[in-house]
């Protein structure tokens, strides 16, 4: 019997013979069998007919009811609330179509409707047929009658045909005569290496103009280019900052543009220095001499040049020059040639030995003003007359010697400054514990700039940094910090302090005195700004990826910590009042939501293999949703078919026997006394031998 139609039925019955034998049926037929077979041999009808109603009583005829209860269809409507699909032409189409199909579902009998909304981020770009599969599992195939889809096309995931369960209608929201410039990023530098112009790699897809302007933007520096459109194209960038660097590229917004928000492009660039040269110079061997040479060769960023001097210039010495193995101290060579070479330069228990002129002194002076770095490990001399100080590096020297050396032991500390300058705030906590050294030089702190971040004996300066011009400068004013090295007393970490030494010397970002450091995590960005100098605020303003800016103020009472909400993926610039800048990124910052290119081709394609169709959108264009039966078209103009799938849930089954027991008793008693009661008469009509 045909199964009605479940528009006009709330519920139907089936009914179907089932057996539920007493015996196994390889039991019934052996018993059975030479019953059957004696009656067809002799032709004898009735053991025949006994062993058919022995069989069918024995075999259990049974009827079972199953009770069936009609689903209604489901019919999946995919909402595409990405970014993209959110720009006011695509919103509007997308709100008015979905208004329209709501209507009609509600007006459906035994259609169940299943709205999905899927979203879309920078990071991923809109991976709706994911997000829209992970939510139809649920869903048995057999009733999902078909998938809609409102979506301006730009998806990251095209699945297989074969993966989607029911047939696709896609309903595409960009409209047909739309226009979108679009800037592409191809490639660029992760890292960078400073001073050395990189490569990018970028192109501006543009179908009404052959060329566009583009406005590359590094920190505050702003550059503008002309460039063809609609191919690859390469720039040179230079970057001048180590750490974090943003790289902004823009072109202008035309009239009539879907959206702004994929004119411009941003990633992220770390700039890294290249081999540091440093030149150390030790004036005589000493315990220390290894350590911190050892310190410098062990980082792998740093090319290393150093010469300890063993004899003067006077020195009277009666080997041929042939057979020494010593050099000469190359001093117009490194002084005047090749200074410009070093990004760092160590005095380690240096002094003056008619080696260097005063005019090698002026130009260590000017190259460290220029933007570099010295460092000065002062020993015993530091505090005599051919000391350094005692030389024109006096003008740059933060610390003026005053009487000699002084002997004994003392336990170095760290300063109100040191407790909070980058390069000895981590261990404020241990240094209590520091083992004692036994010499120290005493000087007075010369430069306004300079700061004390150690002190030894009676307060005495032990290590102290300082700015001179573009430049830094650092001194260490024990002969014998290298007690730590060995353990002495306990020892300490002078490895480690004189590594963050050099590291800030040298400018590494995380050791800046004045810094901003952002993280995020669970959609909240947390912004801390660390300062040495004590002060009350800091101002500052909070870029999120669409350029929309707040202002926050950050006080000494939340430890100059702050926590903001960050929804959108993409970059979030902070820059502090003082002109401090930091990023943050949620998600990627390749943004594939707005850079992707949205492809009709494939995606109409997909749509067909799955026996939907691709429809577009026009303002005020009604599109008719029709049920159809399986096999029939799903498509036409102006309407999309919705498979009617006559899908039923058993709600329950009974069971009742065809024969009942005493039924079954009886007719077996009836074969039995009708087999033997024609046997016998056929016994009575046989004729007598007599």
């Amino acid at each position: 019997m045909e199964a009605p139609m479940l528009e006009t039925i709330n519920m139907t019955s089936l009914s179907q013979l089932v057996f539920e034998p007493l015996l196994p049926f390889w039991v019934l037929a052996l018993c059975l069998t030479p019953i059957l077979l004696t009656g067809l041999l002799n032709r004898k009808l009735s053991r025949v007919l006994l062993a058919l109603i022995l069989l069918g009583v024995l075999s259990g005829p049974t009827t079972e009811r199953t009770t069936l209860v009609p689903e209604k269809d489901v019919v999946a409507v995919v909402t595409d609330i990405s970014p993209s699909n959110q720009v006011e032409q695509r919103k509007a189409l997308t709100d008015e179509a979905l208004e329209r199909i709501k209507t009609q579902l509600e007006n459906m009998p035994h259609v169940e409707p299943l709205y999905i909304s899927a979203t879309g981020s920078a990071a991923q770009g809109t991976n709706i047929f994911r997000q829209m599969q992970s939510k139809l599992q649920s869903i048995p195939t057999d009733r999902l009658s078909a998938i809609i889809t409102l979506t301006d096309g730009e998806v990251t995931d095209l699945p297989d045909a074969a993966d989607l369960p029911a047939p696709v209608h896609m309903l595409n929201t960009t409209p047909a005569d739309s226009f979108d410039r679009r800037l592409i990023v191809h490639q660029a530098p992760a890292f960078a290496l400073l001073d050395k112009p990189q490569t990018i790699i970028l192109e501006v897809e543009d179908a009404r103009n052959n060329e566009a302007e583009i406005t590359v933007t590094l920190g505050e520096n702003e550059t503008k280019m002309l460039l063809p459109t609609n191919s690859q194209q390469e720039i040179e960038v230079t970057f001048d900052h180590a750490g974090t660097n943003a790289l902004r590229l823009e072109t202008p917004v035309l009239e009539g543009e879907i959206t702004a928000r994929n004119n411009q492009a941003t990633q992220l660039v770390t700039g890294v220095r290249e081999n540091l040269n440093v030149l150390l110079v030790s004036g005589l061997p000493h315990n220390g001499s290894r350590v911190i040479r050892n310190l410098l060769k062990s980082d792998p960023s740093v090319n290393l040049v150093h010469f300890t001097i063993l004899r003067t210039v006077g020195k009277h010495d009666p080997t041929p020059n042939d057979q020494l193995s010593l050099i000469p101290f190359p001093v117009e060579d490194l002084f005047e040639k090749d200074l410009e070479k070093f990004d760092l330069i160590v005095f380690d228990r240096y002094f003056r030995r008619n080696f260097l002129a005063d005019q090698h002194f002026e130009n260590i002076k000017q190259h460290i003003k220029d933007g570099h770095a010295l460092l000065v490990l002062a020993g015993p001399d530091y505090n005599t007359r051919w000391g350094l100080a005692n030389t024109p590096l006096k003008d740059i020297l933060p610390a003026t010697p005053f009487g000699e050396e002084r002997k004994g032991m003392f336990r170095p500390t760290l300063s109100n400054v040191g407790k909070r300058h980058p390069i000895t705030a981590p261990f404020a906590e241990t240094a209590k514990d520091w083992g004692r050294m036994a010499a120290i030089n005493p000087t007075r702190v010369s430069s306004n700039k300079a700061r004390t971040l150690m002190t030894g004996s009676n307060g005495l300066p032990l290590m102290l940094t300082d700015e001179i011009g573009d430049g830094r400068m650092g001194i260490w004013l024990s002969s014998n910090w290298w007690f730590w090295n060995r353990g002495i007393d306990g020892g300490g970490p002078q490895t480690e302090v004189l590594r963050r030494l050099t590291h800030w010397l040298m400018r590494q970002p995380e050791l800046e005195e004045k810094r901003l450091d952002v993280s995020i995590a669970n959609g909240q960005m947390t912004v801390t700004y660390n300062q040495v100098d004590a002060i009350d605020s800091m101002a500052i303003e909070v870029i999120s990826p669409q350029g929309e800016s707040t202002n926050h103020t950050l006080t000494a009472d939340d430890d100059f910590s702050a926590t903001i909400p960050a929804g959108d993926d993409g970059l979030y610039t902070v820059r502090a009042e003082n002109g401090i800048l930091a990023y943050g990124v949620k998600g990627n910052v390749r943004d594939l939501e707005w850079r992707s290119q949205a492809d009709m081709g494939a995606l109409q394609s997909l749509v067909t293999a799955t026996g939907g169709s691709f429809t577009q959108l026009e303002k005020g264009k009604n599109i008719q949703l029709r049920r159809v039966t399986e096999g029939s078209n799903l498509s036409g103009p102006g309407w999309v078919g919705l498979p009617k799938r006559d899908s039923a849930t058993q709600t329950g089954s009974e069971r009742s026997p065809l024969i009942p027991a005493w039924l079954g008793l009886a007719l077996i008693l009836l074969g039995l006394a009708l087999t033997w009661w024609l046997e016998s008469i056929k016994i009575q009509r046989r004729p007598s031998k007599a």
